[in-house]
């Protein structure tokens, strides 16, 4: 039987649906484990890894750039066709958008970064 497979992603930001170019990836953060060498391999340490959303959102008549300017307490829901859902709850963006014209649209990248990654 065939199984849905991950294509595309809606990204949702204080409940908000950013329209985006299909590009949106999540990292869902955790623990990076970096090996302990010497003279053998003796195990590892681990370091925390935060999550995060990333996306080119286009820029639309109604598209509220102050507010994502501001964002540094907020929601994102990041939606995989496939049924996962997960959320960065208090998330932050990381940098001001920066806006670019095109003639198919203009964009601003945007990294949403959080604590932790949850599935819903």
């Amino acid at each position: 039987m065939a199984k849905k497979l991950f294509g595309k992603a809606t990204v949702r930001f204080d409940g908000e649906e950013l329209i985006k170019k299909q590009d949106g990836s999540i990292d869902l953060g955790g623990v990076n484990r970096h090996p302990v060498k010497g003279n053998d391999v003796y195990g590892f340490t681990e370091e925390a890894q935060e999550a995060s959303v990333e996306l080119n959102a286009f820029i639309a008549s109604n598209t509220n750039l102050e507010k994502i300017r501001n964002a540094d307490d907020v929601t994102v829901l990041f939606t995989l066709d496939s049924g996962q859902q997960y959320v960065l709850a208090h998330a932050w963006l990381e940098s001001p958008p920066k806006v670019s014209e095109a003639t198919d649209g203009g964009t601003t990248s945007l990294k949403f970064t959080a604590v932790k990654a949850e599935l819903v």
